[in-house]
């Protein structure tokens, strides 16, 4: 007898829920809105309907000239970067192919970053070696290598702005 109850309230909770979404149905359909502008324009008659069944208000789009309508649409969503060098080698022999990516100074243990031969970054520190170079100094901007016997400065090339 108890789950014959509660049946019957589920069939009745569902038959109001139903009912209530008949009437706002027909309430979206049947009721007049209001439109900015224009007072009360009835959703069945009077309206200008697009191709997509929208209402269209014209004194709402901007001029054909305008730049919205010009505005290519598809592009890539993300800006393509920029190749840029990340280093100049001032006075490098053409047998030094490491390039200075970056510096990391800090009291006592400074560290360079290279892109090597192979196109992978290494961190080296005072006195080891990267590409047949030994490192002698790392300064914010620049880095001195030991090279076949002659000393060569790398130095960072300068971001705009900074």
């Amino acid at each position: 007898m108890r789950m014959r109850r509660i049946k019957l309230w589920l069939w009745c909770l569902t038959g109001v829920l139903g009912a209530g979404a008949v009437v706002v149905l027909a309430g979206v359909v049947w009721l007049p809105y209001e439109r900015a502008g224009n007072g009360v324009v009835s959703a069945r008659a009077g309206s200008a309907r697009s191709q997509g069944g929208h209402t269209q208000d014209a004194a709402a789009l901007p001029p054909a000239g305008d730049t919205v309508w010009r505005t290519p649409l598809r592009q890539p969503l993300q800006d393509q970067p920029t190749p840029t060098r990340p280093a100049v080698a001032s006075a490098a022999p053409s047998s030094l192919t490491a390039r200075l990516a970056g510096t990391v100074v800090e009291q006592g243990h400074s560290v360079a970053m290279f892109i090597t031969r192979s196109g992978k970054i290494e961190f080296k520190a005072v006195g080891e070696a990267v590409d047949d170079a030994e490192v002698l100094d790392i300064t914010l901007d620049r880095v001195s290598l030991r090279h076949n016997g002659r000393t060569v400065d790398l130095t960072l090339e300068k971001k705009g702005g900074m």
